[in-house]
């Protein structure tokens, strides 16, 4: 099953998994097509494990996530790297491991289990401070060091090649 029909599917554990792998991916064009959708998976979502799960972190936290992370390439806000302050569940090793990001500075507190991050987006170049911390598993958490970056408009000729993309 695609992302999106897992979206769709009513199945709370399809919906979670879909929602990691929104979580993950990075094609823009793919995420669109998925976010011309936003509405159809609300709907489908709609009851979708909203009470379970712990204070902190809901079960339906990595939906919540999903959604926001689609609304926000849909209206082409910026570069996705805009979003790690969004979820702790960015690991900046493995962000880095994919080249998404470039750590400049590591210092661990092995003792408290803590680690303290600097890095900047390989694609943008904002730069971020994220902080490791310890609650049943490590979150991250990540602070933009620079000012949000938007992305230009999109042109008329643009967004008919995009409407005649989905169309074929």
């Amino acid at each position: 099953m695609s992302i999106l029909e897992n979206l769709l599917s009513g199945d709370p554990q399809k919906v979670w998994e879909a929602s990691f792998d929104v979580k993950n991916l990075r094609d823009e064009e793919e995420l669109r097509s998925i976010a011309d959708h936003i509405q159809a998976i609300k709907k489908a979502t709609k009851n979708i494990d909203k009470d379970s799960g712990t204070d902190l972190i809901t079960n339906n936290s990595p939906l919540s996530f999903a959604l926001l992370k689609l609304k926000f390439v849909k209206d082409s806000a910026g570069c996705q790297c805009e979003l790690y302050p969004s979820n702790p569940f960015f690991n900046p090793n493995k962000e880095a491991e994919e080249g998404l990001i470039i750590i400049s500075d590591k210092v661990e507190d092995a003792k408290n289990w803590t680690a303290d991050y600097r890095c900047a987006c390989t694609k943008c170049g904002n730069k971020f401070k994220v902080k490791k911390v310890e609650y049943h598993g490590p979150l991250y958490v990540w602070t933009n060091l620079s000012p949000p970056k938007k992305k230009p408009p999109e042109t008329l000729v643009k967004k008919t090649i995009n409407y005649v993309r989905k169309r074929l």
